[in-house]
């Protein structure tokens, strides 16, 4: 009997040290977590800025593709652009540290263009529609 008690200590000696590295494997999993949704988010920003940018240059040189049908292309092009500059890498750097760095001031701001940028895309969205 003493021999199994032995066994039951070392035992629950071994479950803890086990939940101990569990425990910290869990933080550096968050944290890598965390990282890889902020690369993911900045590479998604990055290509929505070049895709939209080169959509707004591209309407603004060639001369067939300056008609009307294409304007409304071009504003929703703008405005999910301005998401992807100015919206987004704020959100990724809130996302990331967990909490907001950039002053109240700044906040104001950031949500103000999250709302009308994202609006102004869901509207532009309703008239492509409704034109085609």
């Amino acid at each position: 009997m003493d021999l199994s008690s032995e066994n039951n200590v070392s035992d629950c000696s071994l479950n803890a040290s086990r939940n101990f590295v569990t425990a910290a494997a869990i933080e550096e999993s968050a944290q890598t977590n965390t990282v890889l949704i902020a690369i993911f988010t900045a590479l998604l920003s990055l290509v929505i800025v070049v895709g939209n940018g080169l959509i707004i240059v591209s309407v603004a040189l060639v001369k067939k593709l300056r008609q009307p049908a294409n304007y409304l292309i071009v504003s929703l092009a703008l405005s999910d652009f301005l998401v992807g500059f100015i919206v987004l890498p704020l959100t990724i750097v809130y996302d990331a540290a967990g909490e907001w760095l950039f002053g109240p001031m700044v906040c104001d701001i950031h949500v103000s263009f999250d709302v009308i940028c994202c609006t102004a895309s869901i509207m532009n969205l309703c008239m492509i529609s409704i034109d085609r």
